[in-house]
Parts: C-alpha cells; sequence; structure tokens
C-alpha cells in the first residue's frame, strides 16, 4: 500500500466502534425510560391497592401544624394535642335483657346474644363516646363499615363512622331482609331510608349487600323490619374523636386538642350523659371517668 493511503481496517474498526457507541446511548435511554414508567406504574398500584378497600378515593389528610419561620418551616406534630382514654360506668349495673325471638327458631333459637352492658367496676360495653369542641383534626380514616346479620344478631351492634363512610348492610340469612334506617335525635326517631335484600345465596355462599353512603352527622338506627330484635347503632361525626366502648368501658383518644370539651357517651339502654373537661398537658395517658347515674 502507498505511504499516505487511507488505512481501510480502520475506518472500518472506527465504524464499528462508533455504532457500538450509538447503540449503547439507546439501549440505556430505553432501559431508562422502562425504569421510569415501572417505578411510576409502581406507584400507581400500591396507590389504588391502598384505597381500593376502602371505598375509592383517599382520606382528606390534613396538613400538620407548625410555625413558619423565616427561611424554612419548624415543625411540630401534635406538640398540642393529648392522648387519653375515657372509661363510662354506671353507679347501677345495666343488665341487658334477653332477645328473644319469634321467627327462625330453628336456626336461631329462642333468644340470641344480648348487647353488652355491665356497669359499676365493669364499665358500660357497647356505649357511643364523642366529643364536642373539637371541630377538625383528627378525621377518621375509615371510609368503608359492614354490619351484617350473622349469627341471627347484628354486627357489630354499635360503631363510630366518619361522615362520607359507605355503610354496607348484609343478609346472611336463608329468608328475604329489610332493614329500616331512622335518624335517632332527642328521643324521637325518623325514618329515612328502607333496605330490602334477597334471601342468602347458597350457589355461591355470599350474602346479598346493598351499600349506601352517610353524608350526614348524627344517632343512625338500623333495625330489621322482619327480625326486629335484629338492631344496630351508628354514630356519624365530622370528625374522628369518636369510638365505641370495649368491655371494660373504656374508648381512647389520640391527638385531642387542649382547651374546654364536652364528653358525650350515649348507650341504647342508659341514654345520653355529658361531662366537661380541661384537656391539657396533665390530661395526657389518663383515664377520664364518665358516668351513667
Amino acid at each position: 500500500m502507498a505511504s499516505g493511503a487511507p488505512d481501510v481496517s480502520d475506518k472500518t474498526h472506527s465504524g464499528r466502534l462508533i455504532r457500538r457507541i450509538l447503540l449503547a446511548v439507546v439501549f440505556t435511554g430505553m432501559a431508562g425510560w422502562i425504569l421510569v414508567d415501572l417505578d411510576n406504574k409502581a406507584d400507581l398500584m400500591a396507590h389504588e391497592s391502598l384505597h381500593m378497600g376502602s371505598g375509592g378515593a383517599p382520606p382528606r389528610v390534613v396538613p400538620p401544624s407548625g410555625i413558619a419561620v423565616e427561611g424554612g418551616f419548624t415543625e411540630d406534630f401534635g406538640a398540642q394535642d393529648v392522648s387519653f382514654t375515657v372509661q363510662v360506668t354506671s353507679v347501677r349495673n345495666v343488665s341487658a335483657p334477653d332477645v328473644r325471638t319469634y321467627r327462625d327458631r330453628h336456626l336461631c333459637g329462642e333468644t340470641v346474644w344480648p348487647y353488652s352492658s355491665g356497669g359499676g367496676t365493669y364499665g358500660l360495653a357497647d356505649s357511643l363516646v364523642w366529643l364536642e369542641g373539637p371541630s377538625t383534626g383528627a378525621r377518621s380514616y375509615e371510609t368503608m363499615t359492614v354490619i351484617s346479620n350473622s349469627g341471627c344478631s347484628l354486627w357489630p351492634r354499635v360503631v363510630a363512622v366518619g361522615v362520607g363512610t359507605e355503610l354496607t348492610l348484609e343478609n346472611y340469612m336463608d329468608s328475604p331482609e329489610v332493614y329500616r334506617l331512622s335518624k335517632l335525635d332527642g328521643g324521637q326517631s325518623t325514618s329515612f331510608d328502607q333496605i330490602g335484600l334477597s334471601r342468602y345465596s347458597t350457589n355461591n355462599y355470599m350474602p346479598q349487600q346493598k351499600t349506601i353512603k352517610l353524608d350526614e352527622p348524627g344517632l343512625i338506627q338500623v333495625q330489621s323490619m322482619i327480625r326486629p330484635w335484629e338492631i344496630a347503632f351508628v354514630l356519624v361525626t365530622e370528625h374522628g374523636y369518636a369510638g365505641q366502648s370495649d368491655w371494660e368501658g373504656k374508648v381512647s383518644f389520640n391527638g385531642v386538642p387542649r382547651g374546654e370539651h364536652t364528653i358525650h357517651a350515649w348507650h341504647h339502654l342508659t341514654g345520653e350523659t355529658t361531662s366537661k373537661v380541661t384537656i391539657d398537658s396533665s390530661s395526657s395517658g389518663q383515664i377520664l371517668p364518665v358516668q351513667f347515674p
């Protein structure tokens, strides 16, 4: 080969090297795009999985309290909030009467399990307890609840939920069911809805269901029009400072703003009682008593 003539092998080698570099850049870009897309899809699937079982839309998130300062933000997560327990008791023993049946006795027997009650030093179970005072804050994250007649009684018998909750009523009986929903206010009962369900499906062993949305606060009674002993109570509040007492009559409250509040307690056998309290730093971890006369 003459001196100064281009080397064909060098050109070929350079071309291959350039093509390899270009291919590496293209594959690297495609891999990066695929990873970003998969990451976005994973986030979306995790979000849907988190909220799929709670009615769809995610709950409203209240921003944490804090103090704005120059050049930044000083966080103050719940520094002014207190956690404590309310215990509901009664000066007398509250005995739940036997709940007698008059139909479906071949399935339910002559009586069904009565409501929890108690009283005295044992506390008053199945009481609904809520705070009057705070209007925002620890909003309940529950967006759905289910009440069923499995076992010939409605369960749960008492439950506290937030406004916007989807209430699902179920029928496990081998006969049709009709539920009447009524608002209880000051001793008055006002019917506002009626839910009919067909019999329990023996084909797929699934209960019959219907769902309604609870858009207004208040105390709701759910009662069967076919089996009147099936009865439950739902307390709907605009915040999360509410709950139902356990077998000791206790309800825990977390993140309550300091200040003057009124504790309300309601039991289907005793009615309602209230107690005014001042919540401050000394209330943290305490058991605050509320007693029915």
